[in-house]
């Protein structure tokens, strides 16, 4: 998540760029996203569409502002719409937090607004780009993987009565690839924002749904958008490099309807698959938890370290200038160089760091192990424990906290 901040779009200075407002609604810092190409989305709504960063004034947070330039009209359920998408929150879908039309780009512009997903980048520019290597193809545990969070999505929209309509690789985003495969499905909601036509039901929209997922899923093993185009070749590309499991999923999304295609009878194909996705998440989310254990340790040796920086050398406290080197706190001035200040025996120092982590956490659980303390004139030597330190260090922060 510290990675958002280094995200080129989100550097300092926003505002000012030729043709950009500074605000738009409630956000600023306007800026806009690299281009990506969305020539299907564009062809579907018949308007320009434009991406944008922006910062909320009520959270301070980023978000993306998708923009339908000089739309010609909306959906006359615009608002019944919004809610129903709003309520779509699933781990593999861009939320939809709010729509608005604005004025300040100098026409009346649609703009949707998305969580924003820093160093995250289409399937399109991962898999699709000239800089990628056609002649090795996708692993089919990674194939295996888009399928099954992109099926999920797709499982959730469909539960909740609504249709994706925008399911190919310009609109799936794979996110941070440091975070593994996982993929969001981006641009929800968009087309249903706009006039459409009365004559397609809900029904017959996630009908084309399940077609255009099977079409994505074909041209990704194939590595080439034009996949479908030559069905009978890609067929035969798709059969001879991934396993009879993996075509006859596709295949069934790409058939036509009779009478109708479910989900719930993909699901039941991708059974055992299933399993190993569920295997491979549990698995991530114990190494996550385990990281998340050691930064708890960390924030805990950090809590300590202020408290012990706010007593030791403190040149004055309640009218007393020597407060810090008597009673207690000279204890924790022996203690501080005891951690910090080690010397070998040739008067070197001594940078340990597994020696100052050990003592922080035995000082921080008060572990009843005795420490020997010794004054930088060595004349003073004093035997205390843990215990009796963190005792020390509790009651002179709380005395400083008291008078604060």
């Amino acid at each position: 998540m510290s990675e958002a901040h280094s995200d080129p779009t989100l550097e300092e200075g926003g505002g000012g760029v030729k043709g950009i407002p500074r605000e738009v609604g409630s956000y600023h810092t306007i800026r806009p996203m690299p281009a990506d190409p969305h020539e299907r989305l564009i062809s579907l709504t018949g308007v320009k569409a434009h991406v944008y960063t922006g910062i909320s004034r009520y959270d301070g947070l980023p978000y993306c502002l998708r923009r339908l330039e000089s739309i010609p009209g909306v959906s006359a359920n615009l608002g019944q719409v919004v809610e129903a998408w709003q309520r779509v929150r699933h781990a593999n879908v861009l939320a939809l937090h709010e729509v608005f039309t604005t004025q300040a780009f100098g026409d009346t512009s649609l703009v949707l607004v998305y969580t924003y997903e820093p160093l995250s980048h289409t399937l399109l520019q991962e898999h699709f780009s000239p800089e990628t290597d056609q002649g090795h193809p996708i692993p089919e545990s990674t194939l295996w993987t888009y399928m099954t969070q992109l099926l999920s999505a797709l499982k959730a929209i469909h539960s909740a009565g609504l249709a994706a309509r925008v399911y190919d690789a310009s609109n799936i985003l794979l996110l941070d690839p440091r975070d593994g495969h996982r993929v969001r499905v981006a641009c929800c909601g968009l087309l249903d924002m706009l006039p459409g036509d009365p004559s397609k039901t809900v029904q017959h929209l996630q009908q084309e749904d399940m077609l255009h997922f099977g079409q994505l899923l074909l041209s990704l093993a194939c590595q080439s958008m034009n996949a479908v185009h030559a069905l009978p070749r890609s067929l035969e590309h798709l059969a001879s490099q991934y396993s009879p499991d993996c075509k006859n999923v596709i295949l069934y999304l790409l058939s036509k309807p009779n009478p109708l295609k479910n989900l719930d009878d993909v699901l039941a194909m991708m059974g055992p698959r299933l399993l190993y996705e569920l295997d491979a998440a549990q698995y991530a989310m114990a190494g996550l938890e385990n990281h998340l254990s050691r930064e708890l340790e960390n924030s805990r040796i950090l809590r300590l370290l202020i408290k012990l920086g706010s007593i030791n050398e403190r040149p004055e406290f309640d009218q007393d200038p020597r407060w810090s080197e008597t009673g207690d706190r000279y204890l924790l001035k022996l203690l501080r160089d005891h951690l910090f200040h080690q010397v070998d025996e040739h008067g070197r120092p001594n940078m340990d760091m597994g020696h100052v982590i050990r003592c922080l956490n035995k000082l921080d659980a008060g572990v009843p192990e005795r420490v020997v303390l010794l004054s930088r004139d060595e004349r003073s030597c004093l035997v205390v424990s843990y215990r009796e330190l963190k005792g020390c260090v509790e009651s002179a922060y709380q005395e400083l906290l008291h008078a604060s």
